[in-house]
């Protein structure tokens, strides 16, 4: 699971910066743009959770009929004292490193805040019925729905002051609030920084453009160049004056195509990249579902089983019952006893249910088996290592029989891996 947090989003969110590069950015469609980049990112967090196929079950029913057992679920633990010094090193070092990088974000967002809170205590106030504006000496940005603006340009007070009111009405500032939020707990992806360029860039793209439908881009973009020197700039604001300056007045006079081929397009390429997120997700369901699905070859074909197979060491009970009580109980210990919680398991704190299917042939061999569930990092590989070693005991399995004679038995065992509190 961890894994897919990490790579499907980096799947998702690398395909869509193509995506919006090489077809949408230079378009001046900037709140489809906007709407792509947003769906995108969150597409790229929600795909790791559409698993529809945690567990798969399968019988083969069409040339051969086998008699499916499933016996009661066995329970691995593992303790402190199973974890390889090394493995525990290296995920310690890998945790802490990734917690420290992410602390200093959060820092770096909470200073960022912080700094607007006293700018915002210190200043003068204007309330205005859909934001408040503060008055400020440094250069203007905006907030949620508060605006910082200085005075000391008469001649560009109200183009800067619509420029910013764009951005409280578009509510640009929860774009940028969640993209921070994402460079904390993906600060280790480089797609991130990109997304936040766009998105950055949209939002000035959308506000330069709603101004200069009611001023001159002239006069506008002179404003913006004799603005260029940089001054104080928070995180997490929408800053007039930035270093985008130069893209912006190119896109004020880019005309306005209308290629609305390429947001078809873009509606087609997410449904096939969600599509083929989910089918790598899935891949290693498919390949059990194949292998699960394969015939067995089978001399007869039996609609009931008079007896199912039997593990071995319970001829001695009198009784049907107290015979099939006792093989699932010596299955239970001889599984517990030498089955082992895989040490990458234990140092990746995995946890969960590994399902096998095997046959129990007429001859009493274990064959077939095939894991039809894993949670990886070796789990499933131990349960077949678990039960090829059946053939090895010095009692095979007692067959199943039918009308008297020996057949083979399909039967599914679940195996639950679980780490001990004290590892926890």
């Amino acid at each position: 699971m961890i894994t897919q947090l990490v790579l499907y989003p980096a799947l998702i969110w690398g395909l869509s910066a193509l995506y919006f590069q090489i077809f949408l950015r230079a378009e001046k469609q900037f709140t489809y743009n906007r709407l792509f980049l947003l769906l995108s990112l969150v597409t790229g967090l929600i795909i790791p959770f559409l698993n529809s196929s945690q567990f798969l079950q399968f019988i083969k029913t069409s040339d051969s009929v086998f008699y499916v057992i499933t016996s009661p679920e066995i329970l691995i633990t593992s303790s402190i004292s199973k974890i390889t010094e090394n493995n525990q090193i290296y995920g310690d070092i890998f945790l802490t490193i990734y917690l420290f990088v992410a602390i200093i974000f959060v820092v770096r967002l909470l200073k960022s805040l912080y700094s607007i809170y006293i700018l915002y205590v210190n200043s003068i106030k204007e309330h205005n019925p859909d934001y408040t504006l503060i008055h400020t000496s440094i250069n203007p940005f905006s907030f949620l729905n508060f605006v910082f603006i200085n005075e000391r340009d008469k001649e560009q007070y109200d183009k800067i002051l619509d420029h910013e009111l764009v951005h409280v009405r578009h509510y640009h500032s929860i774009d940028i609030i969640f993209i921070e939020i994402l460079k904390i707990v993906f600060w280790f992806n480089p797609i991130i920084y990109l997304f936040s360029k766009y998105i950055r860039e949209n939002h000035e793209f959308t506000a330069d453009n709603e101004v200069i439908s009611h001023f001159p881009k002239k006069t506008y973009s002179e404003i913006l160049i004799r603005q260029l020197q940089s001054g104080m700039q928070f995180q997490v604001t929408n800053n007039f004056f930035n270093s985008l300056i130069k893209t912006r007045i190119k896109m004020m006079y880019k005309s306005k195509n209308q290629n609305r081929w390429k947001y078809i397009m873009a509606v087609t390429f997410g449904l096939l990249l969600v599509f083929f997120a989910r089918s790598l997700q899935s891949q290693t369901d498919i390949r059990a579902d194949k292998k699960a699905n394969k015939s067995v070859a089978t001399e007869n074909v039996f609609d009931v089983v008079d007896e199912m197979p039997r593990f071995p060491g319970c001829e001695d009970k009198m009784t049907k019952e107290e015979k099939e009580n006792c093989s699932i109980e010596n299955l239970m210990n001889y599984v517990a006893k030498n089955l082992k919680y895989p040490e990458a398991a234990v140092a990746g704190k995995i946890e969960g249910k590994v399902v096998a299917k095997f046959t129990v042939s007429k001859k009493g061999m274990v064959k077939n088996i095939q894991i039809i569930k894993d949670i990886e990092y070796g789990c499933g590989n131990e349960v077949k290592r678990i039960l090829e070693s059946m053939n090895s005991m010095p009692q095979k399995w007692i067959p199943g029989k039918n009308k008297g004679k020996n057949v083979d038995v399909f039967m599914t065992l679940p195996v639950m891996f679980k780490l001990s509190d004290k590892k926890k």
